[in-house]
């Protein structure tokens, strides 16, 4: 019976609200993390318990940054409090650069390029931490420049002249101070003029590339040479002589033929002709039919992300070259050699390019519309104990990777596990061989995107038996 509570009689009576006490867990307050902690709701006259977690145990462990309220009543008794709880990070991770075969100073040592270091510290709170320094090596550059330039000019890159058949080494800094070489080296091609004499009787006429010529008439016909920007002429001239010999050369493409005074003629073949006149005046002319190849280009493979495109820069440029591109969207030019490929989806596109001669060569080029996220499921905990349940620490990327690799450092910076199998992860060994001791361990895990791009993710996880 409540304070106040009478037994029952003639006289009136009457029974007391239920009493408040205070309960107080104290003041809202930051842990280290990883160690053991208790907070005590005990209340005198406190019967029962219920924390805002479930627990019905006046002492509460927490393991967790949060905010923790509990009620304890009684007989004729009620009491609440809450409490702010955080935790001190036990480490923190600074990341620097260095070149290739550099290192830095820190902390009293050197650090290694594509190394880290991990230093023990006591923060204000007493708390054991660790500050990793990672020193990425930074990227360098190694690449080979081949100019060519036409008879009469000059190779010149980045206002130096590079001579032919040497290789000219250029060295540059990145942003973030490495050299990088880029070794340049030169070739001419020659102009090639070709002058060719058909001779015919007085009176007489003679069909060239289509075209009707007599004695003194010049055609001048030019031909790029495939795969270069030089120009090359081909200059026919007609001339008034009996009984004479002369060469002349046609152009087709690679496998097609043409038609030369009646007769077929192919690449390779070299036919002697005899050009009769009313004056019975003969002109013997070689014919010889030569093939106009053009530069072949291959089909290509490009992954992207929906509002990313493709930059088109490998195809062959040349002035006479015509370029066609089957499509109807998700590209800004059909009829030009560098269009920009933007389609929402994956497509294929199918391009052609011809020369003067109309020889034609045709590639698929395919754009991939993909997915570049990447989100991972990492565990915080395990324990390496053969039941069967949560005995390998194995972070998991969902999306499209490759090239998986998992890391594991101690509180010290030493390294305990590196492997490449998602499947198997950290069986909680020291490097494979004995077991490691139970506490909180360092963690790296990165992955390529299906972009090729580096992702990544790093976090504490702690070891239990």
């Amino acid at each position: 019976m409540c304070a106040g509570a009478s037994h029952a009689s003639a006289m009136p009576y009457s029974v007391n609200p239920t009493d408040t006490v205070e309960l107080n867990l104290g003041n809202d307050t930051t842990l280290c993390e990883g160690g053991d902690h208790f907070f005590d709701a005990a209340t005198l006259g406190a019967t029962t318990y219920l924390w805002s977690t479930g627990e019905t145990d006046s002492l509460l462990k927490v393991e967790a940054p949060g905010t923790y309220s509990v009620v304890a009543t009684g007989d004729c008794l009620y009491a609440t409090d809450t409490i702010n709880i955080t935790f001190f990070l036990i480490s923190e991770t600074l990341d620097t650069f260095a070149c290739p075969g550099d290192s830095i100073f820190f902390g009293g040592i050197f650090i290694h390029a594509g190394t880290a270091a991990a230093f023990p510290n006591i923060n204000a709170l007493g708390c054991d931490s660790t500050y990793v320094v990672d020193v990425i090596e930074a990227p360098v550059y190694d690449e080979e420049v081949e100019l060519q330039f036409c008879e009469g000019d000059q190779a010149i890159f980045d206002g130096q002249v590079i001579p032919e058949g040497t290789d000219v080494p250029f060295t540059y800094q990145s942003e973030f101070g490495c050299d990088s070489l880029i070794t340049v080296s030169s070739f001419s091609v020659t102009n090639i003029q070709t002058d060719s004499t058909v001779l015919v009787c007085p009176n007489e006429t003679v069909f060239i590339n289509g075209e009707s010529l007599t004695a003194g008439d010049v055609q001048v016909t030019p031909f790029p040479l495939t795969g270069q920007s030089c120009d090359s002429v081909v200059t026919v001239t007609v001339g008034l002589l009996a009984d004479s010999e002369k060469d002349t050369t046609i152009a087709v493409c690679d496998g097609e033929s043409i038609e030369f005074l009646g007769e077929t003629l192919q690449a390779g073949d070299s036919n002697i002709f005899t050009l009769a006149g009313t004056a019975s005046c003969d002109s013997i002319v070689t014919v010889t039919v030569e093939a106009d190849p053009i530069e072949s280009i291959a089909d290509s493979t490009f992954n992207i992300v929906e509002g990313q495109f493709v930059n088109v820069n490998w195809l062959p440029q040349n002035s006479t070259y015509t370029y066609n591109w089957e499509a109807t969207d998700g590209i800004n030019c059909t009829d030009c050699a560098n269009p920009v490929l933007s389609p929402t989806s994956t497509q294929t596109f199918n391009v052609t390019i011809s020369n003067a001669t109309g020889c034609q060569s045709s590639a698929l080029v395919t754009v991939n519309v993909v997915e570049k996220s990447v989100n991972w499921i990492t565990p915080n905990a395990f324990s390496p104990n053969n039941d069967g349940f949560n005995d390998s620490f194995r972070p998991q990327a969902i999306g499209v990777t490759t090239n998986y690799q998992l890391t594991v450092y101690n509180r010290w910076g030493r390294l305990v596990y590196s492997g490449n199998d998602p499947a198997v992860g950290w069986q909680g060994k020291v490097n494979g061989k004995e077991d490691a001791p139970i506490g909180a361990y360092i963690f790296y895990v990165r992955v390529q995107n299906a972009l090729g791009e580096l992702v990544e993710d790093k976090g504490n996880v702690t070891l239990v038996r």
